[in-house]
């Protein structure tokens, strides 16, 4: 596998994707490095208390809580 470092807000090389398809443990490295930011993004939420205080939350199940 060749090394890739994701350096802009390009696509990631097919090669990089097929190979963490098929396992590559460093592709899959690579794809989740590079896909960081969203995933940082989309598991973190702001949830208020009973004062209206927010608070930044990094668990995923706290978003479903009553």
């Amino acid at each position: 596998m060749n090394s890739y470092e994701h350096t802009s807000r390009d696509f990631l090389p097919l090669s990089v994707i097929r190979s963490a398809c098929a396992g590559d443990t460093d592709a899959v490295e690579q794809v989740l490095r590079h896909y960081r930011g969203y995933i940082n993004k989309l598991c973190t939420g702001i949830l208020y208390d009973k004062h209206g205080q927010p608070h930044v939350c990094m668990d995923g199940s706290a978003f479903h809580s009553t």
